[in-house]
């Protein structure tokens, strides 16, 4: 069964506590903000597969889970796990519903209206962010790591308790890779094989 990490970006998306995180002043947060939201203004849909490890400390379990993302504007979500269990989640303005694989057919196993706690996180779990929502709601530092850009994020909001770390490949200004960690939990997203602006049917998201 996946583990249930429904907290608040995404993104897909994709936060390290305790690394001893030191500013880069040659990148300001402002200017990453800045190139990612003239990247974002271009986007009308994006295709992803991810790739999410999720390791609970208490009881040091970890598991990988992963699978393909489909996002088109303003606000349409497709989700489809292939590991540890197939798994679809289809996502609008209004719902968000989760089906499960049985007997060859998808079968609805829960529903949830967006303006529930559930349905705001969706676009953050999966690094689907909205650039000017990070830079209101998170005190930002920058950094680098090789070629990559980094945001390192904690809530404004200081009930909570968690910290975000989000790379970015400088060449498209897209995330590639996010990490979220509370004192509970590390949860690892990793991007790879983004399409952009494939001309996405609107089909995919029709619920079953």
């Amino acid at each position: 069964m996946k583990i249930k990490h429904c907290r608040n970006i995404i993104i897909s998306l994709l936060l390290i506590t305790g690394l001893g995180w030191a500013a880069d002043t040659s990148l300001t947060p402002q200017q990453i903000y800045d190139n990612m939201q003239a990247q974002e203004s271009k986007i009308n849909d994006l295709q992803f597969s991810l790739k999410q490890i999720v390791e609970l400390k208490a009881i040091k379990e970890r598991q990988v889970i992963t699978g393909k993302i489909i996002y088109k504007k303003p606000d349409l979500l497709h989700v489809e796990y292939t590991s540890p269990t197939q798994q679809l989640i289809i996502a609008n303005k209004d719902d968000l519903v989760m089906y499960i694989l049985e007997q060859g057919k998808w079968q609805e196993n829960m529903r949830q209206k967006v303006s529930n706690l559930i349905g705001k996180q969706w676009k953050s779990e999966y690094g689907l962010w909205s650039v000017s929502d990070l830079a209101k709601n998170y005190d930002t530092r920058a950094s680098k790591e090789g070629d990559k850009a980094v945001l390192l994020l904690e809530p404004k909001d200081k009930t909570y308790m968690f910290k975000m770390k989000i790379l970015i490949d400088t060449k498209n200004w897209l995330p590639v890779k996010t990490t979220w960690e509370d004192d509970n939990q590390l949860i690892t997203s990793e991007l790879s094989g983004v399409r952009m602006n494939t001309g996405v049917k609107d089909d995919l998201f029709k619920f079953k």
